[in-house]
């Protein structure tokens, strides 16, 4: 039927309907908003912890994997070379990075499974689902936890030998420190 030949009643029905329709996407969009500031507060609350596995070196991150405290054993200077040690601090930093990012995409993935991405909407919005993608993720890939994990086990292994060789004393320092404490709380 022509819309010319639409009465006035039905005209009110399709604005009823409409307007039903609008209302219960609105009711929808404030739910997941709602929702998303919930797990938004709970992620800037979380933080996360990794101990290399000869508890050498412990890190915390925030939710967005940023370096939050940094601890060294006082044996780290005495079993292991400089270069060890840092390679042992990046990897440990790594892995609590990529499972910052982990727990960010486990909870906030979720959200957008059966939802309408705001890019489908709108040209060149971005794209929550690419955002929270680990594969092409906009700004580089985030390390993989796992993988991060077994590389310095692999690392812990081949550097014993090599890192069984005596070493020499400090002629300045008698007592180590409890620990070395970069960062604060």
């Amino acid at each position: 039927m022509p819309e010319d030949d639409l009465t006035r009643g039905e005209i009110q029905a399709r604005n009823t309907e409409m307007r039903a329709q609008i209302d219960g996407l609105v009711e929808e969009f404030r739910k997941r908003t709602q929702e998303i500031q919930q797990r938004q507060a709970e992620a800037a609350g979380k933080t996360h912890e990794v101990t290399s596995e000869d508890g050498m070196v412990s890190v915390e991150v925030d939710a967005n994997g940023t370096l939050q405290q940094l601890t060294l054993s006082p044996k780290a200077f005495e079993r292991s070379s400089p270069e060890r040690l840092a390679r042992m601090i990046t990897s440990v930093v790594r892995e609590a990075d990529g499972r910052a990012h982990e727990y960010l995409r486990e909870r906030f993935e979720p959200l957008t499974r059966n939802a309408p991405d705001l890019a489908d909407i709108v040209p060149g919005a971005p794209s929550v689902k690419d955002l929270l993608s680990a594969d092409d993720h906009p700004l580089g890939a985030h390390p993989d936890p796992a993988a991060e994990k077994a590389n310095r086990t692999g690392m812990t292994r081949s550097a014993a030998a090599s890192d069984s060789r005596s070493r020499a004393v400090d002629d300045y320092d008698d007592e180590p420190p409890e620990s070395f404490l970069i960062g604060g709380r």
